[in-house]
């Protein structure tokens, strides 16, 4: 449900898991918040959107989506899609029972019809399927969304655990189950990611309690096999995005570390020969408390990286934007520049 009530909704006591999209000039941003003492993942999330018109340097007032029923339910982990029409989808997970898990979750989106526009209008939201959304990737020309239900707490329907994906009839506001991955050894959260290959097959990526885990559809299909570990750099257990850049290279955002002071040292690499190997790395942020990076580009092909900071402490969305031959050439400093979105005030 659609509100401008920031009486309510400005000051809050947590924020993170953030999401980005760029259409036309306009780059969106969105994530999800609370503002209740409990300063968690609790009954009451409500998602926060703004975007900016000059790359980031200012941003919109704050847009909020919330569940029509907070006192039960709560809406969580956001993912901004543009879709073929010009419109921005923003896709979410949530959950009811007041609880934490409801051991469902539902994937919802609502449709934003006019997202250049100056007073956006959101759509009606609509239910899509179970699980918790990951971003949507386009194979063979058609768009699919990714699923995650989760193993824990337990399960509702159990023959539905895992990581599942379904084609997305994006006009008609449907989504129909065709695949489901197996099972990541060590696996917890699976937050998957997806990438085409150059050769028609299909790269998916996700997470565990050990790092990062891969598996390669052949082309022309969905059979994956079970994955294994990737190990060009260490990685740990939390979301990371792989995309492809306007230059055709493949990338990847991920943490390398967690210490007592949380997940550091947020990376960007590169890879020439579709993920074969992955020489060039950088360290673009080492602070405490940084995690769940996601990815979109300007229009000059700057890769742009929205992720959250302390999320009960800093209370942080940063925007990075990042100039990929600076570390691709090694001519000189990579340019990299770190633009604050937003920080929460406590109620």
């Amino acid at each position: 449900m659609p509100s401008l009530d920031s009486s309510r909704y400005l000051k809050r006591t947590y924020q993170g898991v953030a999401t980005i999209a760029r259409v036309g000039k306009r780059i969106w941003t969105a994530w999800f918040a609370d503002t209740s003492p409990a300063a968690w993942e609790v009954t009451g999330n409500f998602l926060v959107l703004t975007y900016s018109d000059d790359g980031g340097n200012t941003w919109s007032r704050e847009y909020y989506l919330v569940p029509a029923h907070p006192d039960t339910d709560r809406a969580c982990d956001p993912r901004l899609w543009p879709a073929p029409d010009g419109k921005l989808w923003v896709i979410y997970c949530q959950g009811g029972g007041k609880v934490n898990n409801d051991g469902q979750f539902g994937i919802w989106a609502t449709v934003i019809s006019d997202p250049l526009a100056d007073n956006p209008t959101f759509e009606p939201g609509f239910w899509m399927t179970d699980g918790v959304p990951a971003r949507p990737f386009l194979y063979r020309n058609q768009w699919y969304l990714p699923s995650d239900y989760l193993y824990a707490n337990p399960p509702r329907f159990p023959d539905r655990i895992g990581k599942r994906v379904y084609l997305m009839d994006w006009a008609n506001h449907r989504a129909t189950y065709v695949t489901k991955i197996p099972k990541t050894p060590n696996a917890d959260y699976n937050e998957t990611t997806f990438v085409e290959l150059k050769d028609g097959s299909l790269l998916n990526q996700s997470r565990s309690r050990d790092g990062i885990y891969q598996s390669i559809a052949p082309a022309g299909t969905l059979d994956f096999p079970t994955p294994s570990r990737w190990l060009f750099y260490p990685s740990i257990g939390s979301r990371h995005q792989i995309s492809r850049s306007p230059s055709g290279r493949l990338l990847m955002v991920f943490n390398q570390h967690e210490t007592a002071a949380g997940r550091t040292d947020l990376t960007i690499a590169f890879s020439d020969d579709e993920g074969k190997s992955w020489p060039n790395a950088y360290i673009f942020d080492n602070r405490d408390n940084i995690s769940y990076p996601d990815v979109a580009f300007a229009e000059n092909g700057d890769i742009l990286v929205s992720y959250d900071r302390g999320r009960n402490s800093y209370k942080e969305i940063w925007l990075a934007r990042i100039v990929e031959s600076s570390i691709v050439d090694g001519k000189g400093a990579p340019k990299v520049t770190l633009k604050l979105v937003n920080r929460a005030t406590k109620p």
